[in-house]
């Protein structure tokens, strides 16, 4: 099977033959400096590890050695030399590494691979990371292994790969996956023998490697270059007289396309893709992302696009939490949705007859009272919230990764670290690969001053990948707290936020650390660019009201906070807590702090931060009196 292989290849052009040549040669040489460094390091830890246990083992058993001391040092050089080989040897065979799987043994040997970086380069975000989503660093193949032309053509559309002209009359080990041998084609061949004219392709067969490489582009995350060869699959369609109506596939091509510009952070031209799909042709996913991009391309906060998406999402598939809660962030009311005539006709049809709707999930209790939980989770009212999450929790679904996430944020956003800590580990421990509010969990263990779980934590997180911001952000805070390395921890802040721009853990982590750094003026930059992202966000504001005290800007930071909690958390205990301790600063705002603290208790009169504050306040008044009440 190789030898045919062998000889077809040896049909090919020598030009075609060195394109083939250079492509390979550039995919080998795609090694990132940090990863070489690393790998270095790595070996320099086993060589010296190696040699230390050798002599600590040959140490130990002096005194049971019948051989001279001659004897003794040669065979300690042998074992040496051969361990040591072996190692070199095995690293010459080891393959390139991946952006995904880097070889490291713990997060130390990760974080050590930043020592040399430049701070600045971290913080304006200029610093080049090895991930294939975002760096440039890696050059882009055009090779397709058979599996992924296979996989390609079953997906869409039973099209076997012999259809094509130049492929049938070659040997069948081009497309056969053996033991011994794995066979690939580099598809540009296959066009390039078209364009030349000796293997002529038609219109269909265009289409079909076309379909080919942008499949096989998406399931490598090339989204880059997937999102070319999908382009190329449109328009070869729309050259090809097609009388009938718009195969599945084409409007899946153009799904995945926009997918595509949306992992580039491209969402304009996303929602321009989607919108040249008919009305006729569109599915509940597409509407569903039509209202996503509405909702993240609006100005002036008209979204009645995307609450008219999201509806017509609903009347396809009336299950999609999704659009649930994107239409509740919207500020639409609970009862508005279930009332509205859509909605009343499938519960007709599911008390009437069998219909496509029988199985929704409207029809059950506990889904209404998670759409409840949801509503008073987006209005921020975080204690009703909490309380409709643990009555679904122990009533109905217990233990879901869902109910957990979302009841633990809650918590968290309502101040309650040491409830949301353990509700969070609950979900990590029902679902080890859950990536959701692991960032919140890697705060909350790092508050609590947690190290052995934090490290536990942020191994964990790389062992799922690096391509999540939440991995980075574990690691962050697993360098400021175990390692005390600040500077490492805004590179790792950084990446997260070059992995997702609306990460509001990564710019709290890289303002914290910025902080601990005595850089003020960036970390007020980070701060509010948080506020910006989310105003309701109390850690942000508890960030920026430091930066000022630390500082010496008590008039700053006093008048931040005020307007804070006059605008938008205007029910947030600790908000008003912190307004009163930053304006009990100034002795001639006294009577100020005790007002706002005593909107506090009003608010919550368990929270001991507003009481312990507001006693102080009385003492500083001489009201001794209330101080004893209270």
């Amino acid at each position: 099977m190789q030898s045919d292989c062998k000889s077809e290849l040896e049909q090919i052009p020598v030009s075609y033959q060195n394109t083939l040549s250079k492509a390979s040669t550039t995919i080998q040489q795609c090694s990132s400096p940090l990863i070489t460094r690393l790998r270095a390091r790595t070996q320099q830890e086993q060589q010296q590890q190696l040699i230390s246990n050798i002599n600590n083992s040959t140490k130990n058993n002096i005194s049971s050695e019948s051989n001279s001391q001659t004897n003794l040092t040669d065979t300690l050089n042998i074992r040496k030399n051969n361990q040591l080989q072996t190692i070199i040897e095995s690293d010459n065979r080891s393959t390139l590494l991946t952006d995904s799987l880097l070889p490291v043994k713990d997060v130390d040997s990760l974080t050590d691979c930043l020592e040399n970086c430049s701070l600045d380069e971290g913080i304006f975000g200029s610093c080049m990371w090895p991930s294939r989503q975002i760096s440039l660093n890696y050059p882009k193949s055009n090779l397709i292994t058979s599996s992924a032309i296979a996989f390609s053509s079953t997906n869409w559309g039973q099209t076997s790969s012999n259809q094509f002209g130049f492929l049938s009359r070659s040997s069948p080990s081009f497309f056969t996956e053996t033991a011994t041998y794995t066979p690939s084609i580099p598809a540009e061949f296959i066009l390039a023998l078209d364009d030349c004219g000796k293997e002529p392709l038609d219109k269909d067969q265009r289409i079909i490697v076309y379909r080919c490489q942008a499949d096989s582009a998406w399931e490598l995350q090339e989204y880059r270059l997937a999102e070319q060869y999908y382009k190329k699959t449109i328009q070869a369609y729309k050259q090809a007289d097609n009388k009938s109506g718009d195969p599945e596939w084409y409007t899946e091509a153009k799904y995945r396309q926009h997918s595509c510009l949306c992992k580039l952070k491209q969402p304009k031209e996303a929602l321009a893709v989607l919108e040249t799909i008919p009305h006729n042709q569109r599915s509940s996913k597409i509407y569903l992302a039509l209202g996503q991009l509405y909702q993240k391309n609006t100005i002036d906060n008209k979204n009645l696009d995307a609450i008219n998406a999201y509806k017509e999402c609903l009347k396809l598939n009336p299950n999609s939490l999704t659009a649930y809660n994107s239409l509740l962030s919207l500020g639409i009311k609970v009862n508005e949705f279930l009332q509205s005539p859509h909605i009343q006709s499938i519960n007709d049809n599911q008390n009437n007859s069998l219909s496509s709707f029988s199985t929704s999930l409207l029809k059950y209790s506990w889904f209404r009272t998670l759409l409840q939980a949801d509503y008073a989770y987006h209005t921020r009212d975080y204690l009703e919230a909490t309380r409709l999450y643990q009555l679904i929790d122990t009533e109905h679904i217990q233990n879901s990764p869902t109910i957990l996430c979302q009841m633990g944020h809650s918590q968290y956003s309502n101040g309650d670290y040491s409830q949301a800590l353990t509700t969070l580990q609950r979900a990590h421990n029902v679902d080890s690969q859950l990536i959701k509010h692991m960032d919140v969990l890697a705060f909350l263990i790092y508050n609590e001053s947690k190290d052995w779980q934090l490290e536990r934590l942020a191994n964990h997180l790389l062992s799922l990948g690096d391509m999540y911001s939440e991995t980075w952000i574990a690691l962050g805070y697993y360098c400021l707290k175990q390692i005390n390395k600040p500077n490492r921890t805004v590179y790792l802040a950084q990446k997260a936020y070059s992995l997702d721009n609306k990460k509001i853990q990564a710019l709290l982590l890289k303002g914290l650390a910025l902080y601990k750094l005595k850089r003020y003026s960036d970390s007020l930059v980070h701060y509010k660019e948080a506020i910006r992202l989310t105003p309701y966000c109390y850690e942000a504001y508890k960030g920026v009201v430091d930066a000022y005290l630390a500082t010496t800007r008590t008039t700053e930071a006093s008048s931040f906070i005020t307007n804070a909690v006059r605008t938008y958390l205007t029910r947030h205990v600790r908000a008003f807590t912190l307004c009163g301790q930053v304006l009990a600063k100034d002795p001639l705002s006294l009577e100020k702090a005790k007002s706002f603290l005593e909107r506090a208790l009003n608010l919550n009169q368990t929270y001991v931060e507003a009481v312990v504050s507001l006693v102080e306040v009385y003492n500083q008044l001489k009201q001794q009196n209330k101080s004893v009440e209270l």
